[in-house]
């Protein structure tokens, strides 16, 4: 448990540690904590990083879809939202008739 919370400066050897639950030494809290140092840190080797900006991987935005047939007459509304293609004027007196 000592080394997940990087307290590795606390552990005990065997010795040390039954002097310790025999009460013949003081508590761990008592000796010097050394923080971690990196042998080397990491540096980005340039300042900055341009950016891409000559026009390649822009994505454009595309059309919206629009129906230009003329079999669907219109979109009927039935039941719980339900969204139906209506096809004929028939079609929509029946869809009109309709009861839950």
């Amino acid at each position: 448990m000592l080394k997940e919370s990087h307290r590795h400066s606390e552990r005990l050897s065997f010795a040390e540690y039954v002097d310790y639950v025999y009460g013949k030494t003081k508590s761990t809290a008592t000796r010097q904590k050394t923080h971690y140092v990196p042998e080397r840190t990491y540096r980005r080797e340039t300042d900055t990083v341009p950016s891409l900006g000559h026009g390649v991987g822009n994505a454009s935005k595309t059309e919206i879809p629009e129906y230009t047939g003329t079999y669907i007459k219109g979109i009927s509304v039935t039941h719980k939202s339900n969204l139906v293609p209506v096809t004929s004027s028939e079609q929509a007196r029946d869809i009109s008739h309709m009861r839950r």
